[in-house]
């Protein structure tokens, strides 16, 4: 993955930090419905075309999936942080490969020195 996908990829996680932050912010908000990232649709669009197929913001998705709660809100705050960690474990793994590319990039220009 190219050092362009993954400055996307950041991007993303970065907006679904801001979902999360919304939701959590939302949690007693009545009629809010929590909002999302697809990463798995965005991973795979960067690794088959090489970029994301529509702006970025597209990605983020509201969740209108019927509530339990009498006033309309689908947040769960134990969701929530159960997305928090997968975003952080996303971070991680970008973070990762990111640093492996650079890596392999000071070796080659250290051979050539």
């Amino acid at each position: 993955m190219s050092v362009d996908s993954l400055k996307t990829m950041m991007g993303i996680v970065f907006q679904n930090l801001q979902a999360v932050q919304s939701n959590l912010a939302n949690v007693d908000t009545p009629g809010y419905k929590r909002q999302e990232v697809d990463f798995q649709t965005v991973f795979m669009e960067l690794q088959n075309h090489g970029e994301l197929l529509q702006p970025s913001s597209n990605y983020v998705k509201i969740d209108n999936t019927t509530s339990w709660r009498l006033d309309g809100n689908n947040v769960d705050p134990d969701k929530e942080i159960t997305t928090l960690i997968e975003t952080a474990l996303w971070y991680q793994g970008i973070t990762e490969m990111l640093s492996r590319h650079f890596s392999t990039a000071r070796q080659v220009l250290q051979m050539l020195r």
